[in-house]
């Protein structure tokens, strides 16, 4: 009946099906209690609904966020009680695209035992400025509003998880 149950960051959930052969239909709604899944109209313009049990769709815990300012950066990385993992990066950062992705599926695995903090250096250019990020990808871990350990560029697959295991130590 189902070709694909998946989920993505926004807290959506979104459920693709064929109902006939040649034919499918894609469907998005926000998570809530309703169980009931309206689609959008299929490439003939029919509508179809679908019921999906909860227990096929568990919300998944986001373990990591953008920093917008500095005042945000003082509170949720500075103030925190669990480690944090910053990763310093930019928009035009080839490095920083192939980083990020593998970054943020190291630290999911750690199931909430470390967080992850995005810092875009051309918006947040004071903070980066006051850690001395000279490069981008640049990825701090910070315990206890303290730096402890860093590293710049692109790593292999090893190193980031022995990384991200020092962290949660």
């Amino acid at each position: 009946m189902f070709s694909t149950i998946s989920k993505t960051l926004l807290r959506r959930t979104i459920v693709t099906y064929r109902p006939k052969p040649g034919r499918s239909a894609v469907g998005v709604r926000k998570e809530s209690s309703n169980d009931k899944v309206m689609l959008e109209p299929n490439v003939f313009g029919q509508w179809r609904s679908l019921h999906v049990s909860n227990r096929f769709c568990q919300e998944k815990v986001s373990t990591s966020f953008i920093v917008q300012d500095e005042d945000e950066f003082n509170e949720k990385v500075i103030e925190a009680s669990i480690p944090i993992i910053v990763d310093f990066h930019a928009e035009w950062c080839g490095p920083c695209k192939i980083l990020g992705p593998r970054l943020e599926n190291a630290v999911d695995k750690q199931e909430g035992k470390v967080t992850l903090a995005k810092v875009d250096v051309d918006d947040l250019g004071l903070v980066a400025m006051t850690y001395k990020v000279r490069a981008v990808p640049t990825v701090m871990l910070f315990k206890k509003g303290e730096v402890v350990n860093k590293f710049e560029g692109n790593i292999e697959d090893k190193d980031l998880d022995d990384f991200i295991t020092e962290a949660v130590k």
